[in-house]
């Protein structure tokens, strides 16, 4: 589309052995069952173009600040769409994109090669916006960015843009790489927490047998999922069912309401970040009175947040009495998992907020 010198015609129609593989990859994708359905965070862009063009603008905001700056497109996570911080995030790519826009815009009009890493940059950002915005995912952006650069730096430069060029090179040469020890920190004290609560989780004898019930987690996969997948990968034993009641980065209050029975109200609702909402778009809200019934578990919503947090008091009926074998009962300590015991009838507990494994 860029380099070649043929007419639009001839360039367009050497596109098509591409969009072969591509649509033969498409039908493989579409027969075999995959995509993303139903997650806050991984959106299908074929099975939900309408969800996925309204999150593009806040995700490519993320990126391209990701890329051209130091700030980290990881904590666009954070940041709830239509607030006043993911509107200040846009201005902010805007003025950035204005910037650049006038240090390449003499490279780009005389150079073809400069015009094709735009073009690579700027259709890279489209498909990785699928995805909740992070830094992993800007190697082919990165990789045209780079280009960019070194088509700018090949050029003659006027004096601001010489000087507009230093500063990006003490950006990416100096800043960013402290910038990213600094987070691959926060990661590794992350993994390590995360490691923690897996490993709190007892061997128990017939574990395999049991359903490990999580009562308030800070959230639904580095605290939750990662324990069966990270068992497994050690040849470990992992639970029979593993169940989340709440999110824990809120006060819950848990009633004992019948013998199999618990009524779990959290106080910012069962989704109160952007990021709890993995396993649930807002696109798919609950509402009072919804129903769930599982094999071994009925779950109704009583109450929903009107802020948006999701289930706010929400009935779980138990095939069993709560104190049967085959259940283990934990709690989110902030570092750590304990055991936990349902309280008795007619009684209630409130277990206070804690800390997620980023904090």
């Amino acid at each position: 589309m860029v380099l070649d010198c043929g007419s639009w015609r001839e360039r367009l129609l050497s596109l098509l052995p591409h969009a072969g593989v591509a649509f033969s990859w498409f039908l493989a994708y579409r027969i075999g069952g995959f995509g993303a359905q139903g997650s806050g965070v991984y959106v299908d862009p074929l099975g939900d173009p309408a969800g996925f063009v309204g999150l593009l603008a806040d995700r490519t905001s993320a990126l391209i600040l990701g890329q051209w700056t130091p700030f980290p497109a990881d904590w666009a996570f954070v940041i709830d769409s239509g607030t006043s911080a993911a509107w200040g995030l846009r201005f902010a790519t805007l003025t950035l994109v204005v910037v650049l826009a006038w240090l390449f815009f003499q490279v780009l009009r005389r150079s073809t090669l400069a015009r094709f890493y735009l073009f690579g940059a700027v259709l890279s950002l489209v498909p990785i916006s699928a995805v909740g915005p992070q830094n992993r995912l800007l190697f082919f952006v990165g990789f045209c960015s780079m280009g960019l650069l070194a088509c700018l730096a090949a050029g003659p430069l006027d004096t601001s843009r010489r000087l507009a060029f230093g500063g990006l090179l003490v950006f990416h040469l100096v800043v960013a790489p402290v910038a990213a020890y600094v987070f691959l920190d926060v990661q590794n004290r992350a993994a390590r927490r995360m490691e923690a609560g897996a490993e709190s989780v007892p061997d128990d004898a017939g574990l395999e047998r049991r359903d490990l019930i999580l009562v308030n987690p800070t959230d639904s996969v580095y605290l939750t999922t990662s324990i069966v997948t990270m068992r497994w990968a050690d040849g470990r034993a992992a639970p029979r069912r593993l169940r989340v009641l709440a999110n824990g980065l809120t006060d819950v209050r848990i009633v004992r309401v019948g013998e199999t029975e618990l009524l779990v109200e959290p106080a910012g609702g069962l989704f109160p970040d952007p990021f709890s909402r993995y396993h649930r778009s807002s696109e798919r809200p609950f509402r009072a009175g919804d129903v769930e019934e599982l094999s071994d578990l009925r779950v109704e919503v009583l109450e929903v947040d009107p802020e948006g947090g999701g289930p706010s008091s929400i009935r779980y009926d138990f095939a069993e009495p709560l104190e049967a074998e085959r259940y283990v009962w934990m709690v989110w300590n902030g570092s750590h998992y304990e055991e936990w015991v349902p309280p008795d009838v007619g009684r209630e507990v409130m277990l206070r907020s804690q800390p997620g494994i980023f904090e």
